[in-house]
């Protein structure tokens, strides 16, 4: 990326796989992702950040190392219609070397499906937390989290919180 903004923005039903996402310019200007949570303000600053994606859904990230951005993925959902579906996969991916946070999912709906599958990913040498995830108002909600390691993080390895309950 260069900086300016994060390096590729998601459309729904996104599939991206085999990438090196590196962010090689100095931050400049904002890119402000507001944040369904507040747990981390009321926004998130996309600048530098490997990938963004706002209100999509149906995400499929596999084989990717994001290095050296703000932000390895940030990933947020507000949805408020009919259908809040949110689906997302992230398989085989590192997250390393982030100045803040390795992976964001900070995601609330109004009612619809949450299931999101985390596997085989590494978080290691974030600024902040690996992997911070926030899903919230969900009508049912499956997670799941398999063969991760979360290593030398500045926060916690994987902060965890679903429909209320911390991990």
């Amino acid at each position: 990326g260069d900086g300016r903004r994060a390096t590729l923005t998601l459309d729904d039903n996104t599939t991206v796989a085999g990438f090196q996402i590196e962010s090689q310019g100095a931050a400049s200007g904002l890119d402000l992702v507001a944040s369904p949570s507040g747990r981390h303000g009321a926004a998130y600053d996309a600048t530098r950040a490997g990938i963004k994606s706002v209100n999509k859904s149906g995400l499929d990230l596999h084989d990717n190392t994001f290095r050296n951005v703000t932000y390895g993925a940030i990933v947020v959902d507000t949805l408020d219609g009919s259908d809040d579906t949110f689906t997302a996969t992230f398989h085989n991916n590192r997250f390393n070397d982030a100045g803040i946070q390795g992976l964001v999912l900070d995601t609330h709906g109004a009612s619809g499906t949450y299931d999101v599958t985390i596997a085989t990913n590494e978080f290691s040498g974030n600024g902040d937390s690996g992997l911070v995830l926030d899903a919230r108002t969900y009508d049912r909600a499956s997670l799941v989290i398999d063969s991760v390691t979360a290593n030398n993080n500045g926060g916690n390895g994987l902060d965890i919180n679903l429909q209320g309950n911390r991990y």
